[in-house]
């Protein structure tokens, strides 16, 4: 992450990282090593060129198309196990990784849950 870097040189704070990305929460913590682990058990040859598909996803917490119900709620990083499911669920997808029957079940239901507003605002 260059955020990361800028942080760990010292060219930006980390509570601005915090207040503009998700990535700088425990909870993608957790989702990155959980989806880390799964790419390490399916790619244990290729699993670090794998990793650049990471640069693909935004970060920003405005990105709320992406991230609300997932890491967020109401604009505030949530570390629920389900949300934890959610945004390990994203970068599954972006790395290829297939969903387990549990992150599928969840993600259905997110799905389902958020369409009613998709045709509200269509």
């Amino acid at each position: 992450m260059p955020t990361w870097i800028q942080v760990k040189e010292g060219t930006l704070a980390a509570g601005e990282v915090r207040e503009d990305f998700v990535h700088a929460h425990g909870i993608v913590l957790q989702a990155l090593g959980r989806a880390g682990n799964a790419l390490l058990q399916s790619h244990p040859d290729d699993w670090r060129d794998r990793l650049v598909a990471l640069r693909r996803i935004d970060w920003s917490r405005r990105n709320t198309e992406l991230w609300d119900g997932r890491a967020l709620v109401g604009g505030k990083v949530v570390r629920g196990n389900i949300n934890l499911v959610l945004t390990t669920n994203v970068i599954k997808d972006v790395l290829g990784l297939p969903l387990d029957a549990e992150q599928q079940k969840v993600e259905y239901a997110y799905r389902a849950a958020r369409a009613p507003i998709a045709r509200m605002a269509g």
